[in-house]
């Protein structure tokens, strides 16, 4: 007997599960994680003994706290490991709140614990978006945030002008609004601050001016908070002005892992909306066996409460002026300065100007990062992965001997290419 499938192939003389494909449409052409990818490639490179200067992920560093530890190892001894409510275990989002400082603004019932930012980000676009609708994004954001626009099946519109570079790629309110007059379907701008990679800080007015924008035209801005704590004076982190106005259009998330060292695995996050937003989130996380793994959770509430460790923020601070000063005398490039979180963001357009394969092919910043990387053994992030060309991202929250020995390096790489390209057009 045939079965259907053999039926309508014989009707059509097409296989529809060819025509179709394996796998949704949505999942077309999407990438792994680009620090991901970068991180398998430097692990196989230290396998094989080759010597690498690893800058591109920025994993968390130093110990987690000795009392954070113990928490999930109480509740796994205490065998507090069944289900927590969809939305989190309570003290944990009461903690939440006193961590943003916002007890008095919000509830319990709107915070939702998920497990990490990118969760609570991919949940929020399928809350609030259908499939013709749009997401805002600034002139250059994490690697992850399109990919997750992509699954979520809606649309992506990124904002840019020709002085991004200017104004430190921070979203102006004029370009907000010109965006918003194009877009109708728009239901989402996703900003974040401090921001990856440029690791510029947004004041209090910028975001002010940026909500007033979204909540005149009725879209929600998703602020993504996850290294607020990590910024450095003059440059701190300011949270926007609520009023009654604001508020509805206003969305936190946030996570565990960059505020504390080595948490990453915990897989801890979490977001505050309003109370419409936060139930649906709820009630999806219900079908979905709800946010973190409950000991992650009980580990997260004392984190929350012991607050960040202060040396280690003190030895980030030494990294970023080690980093800085290593940096300064590398030729033709440009560095944004570096307002919070533990990322630099450098400019190479000049570096990679006028230089180009035999055919005569324009290499980009993915051509000058994997010229870093076979050459020297250095590990960075084009900027193709932050939609934004000629510039690469750099972590300093590597190990000092990493910061002392590999930019030197880089700097040679950098003198290496440009004595090269410039006796290649002496030949030409």
């Amino acid at each position: 007997m045939q079965s259907n499938l053999e039926k309508n192939k014989l009707r059509s003389g097409v296989n529809p599960v060819e025509a179709r494909g394996r796998l949704a449409n949505r999942l077309a052409d999407l990438p792994m994680f680009a620090p991901i990818q970068l991180k398998q490639i430097a692990l196989k490179r230290v396998s094989l003994g080759t010597p690498i200067f690893d800058f591109g992920l920025g994993d968390p560093f130093g110990p987690i706290a000795s009392d954070v530890k113990q928490a999930a190892l109480s509740a796994i001894r205490r065998e507090r490991t069944r289900y927590t409510h969809p939305s989190g275990l309570e003290h944990l989002r009461s903690a939440i709140l006193a961590w943003f400082g916002l007890e008095k603004d919000y509830t319990v019932n709107d915070v939702v614990v998920s497990a990490g930012v990118g969760h609570s980000l991919l949940s929020l676009m399928l809350a609030i978006c259908d499939e013709s609708d749009c997401i805002l994004m600034p002139p250059t954001l994490g690697p992850s945030y399109s990919s997750l626009i992509q699954i979520a099946g809606a649309r992506r519109h990124v904002i840019t002008s020709p002085n991004d570079v200017e104004q430190q790629f921070k979203l102006q309110p004029e370009r907000l609004v010109e965006a918003l007059n194009t877009e109708p379907h728009a239901r989402m701008l996703v900003i974040s601050s401090p921001c990856n990679p440029t690791a510029q800080v947004y004041s209090t007015q910028e975001l002010d001016a940026l909500l007033r924008v979204c909540a005149d035209h009725g879209v929600y801005l998703v602020l993504d908070r996850r290294s607020w704590k990590v910024s450095f004076e003059p440059y701190k982190f300011e949270a926007p002005t609520l009023d009654d106005d604001i508020k509805p259009w206003l969305i936190h998330v946030d996570s565990l892992s960059n505020n504390f060292a080595q948490s990453s695995g915990f897989r801890v996050g979490w977001c505050v909306a309003p109370p419409d937003i936060s139930e649906a989130l709820s009630i999806m996380q219900s079908h979905c066996g709800g946010g973190a793994s409950t000991p992650s959770q009980y580990a997260a509430a004392c984190a929350l409460e012991q607050g960040v460790d202060e040396d280690e923020m003190l030895e980030l601070e030494h990294k970023r002026w080690l980093f800085i000063e290593a940096s300064q005398a590398i030729p033709q490039i440009a560095i944004l300065p570096t307002q919070g979180s533990f990322f630099s963001f450098w400019d190479v357009r000049s570096v990679l100007a006028d230089w180009s394969d035999k055919t005569g092919i324009t290499k980009n910043a993915d051509d000058f990062a994997e010229y870093l990387l076979e050459s020297f053994g250095i590990v960075v992030l084009p900027g193709t992965a932050f939609h934004c060309e000629g510039f690469i991202r750099l972590s300093f929250a590597v190990p000092d001997d990493t910061i002392r020995r590999g930019i030197p390096l880089l700097h040679d790489a950098v003198l290496e290419l440009i004595d090269s390209r410039t006796q290649n057009q002496a030949l030409s």
